[in-house]
């Protein structure tokens, strides 16, 4: 990731600086509509790392993932996706 924006009751920040690391890895499975598969996403910064488990689908034609803590968590995050190829996510 290249950078990150959190926006919160209509506010938007945006953060990245360069000691900062965020890592997706996906587990692989096929998706299908409205399924949801396991993600972890790993956060570094400095010295300290992170690591956090969710479910996520893809939603809105592919433009954007939806991620839960699980599958019965009734609040949910969404990451936009704004540039993806192969190797990265942007």
């Amino acid at each position: 990731m290249t950078s990150i924006q959190y926006t919160e009751d209509h506010v938007s920040e945006e953060f990245m600086d360069a000691r900062y690391s965020y890592e997706l890895a996906f587990d692989g499975c096929k998706l299908k509509k409205d399924e949801y598969c396991v993600m972890t996403a790993t956060s570094s910064y400095g010295v300290m790392t992170e690591t956090e488990t969710s479910v996520y689908r893809i939603i809105e034609d592919g433009t954007k993932l939806e991620l839960k803590d699980s599958l019965t968590s009734t609040t949910s995050d969404i990451i936009e996706i704004v540039e993806l190829d192969k190797e990265n996510l942007k």
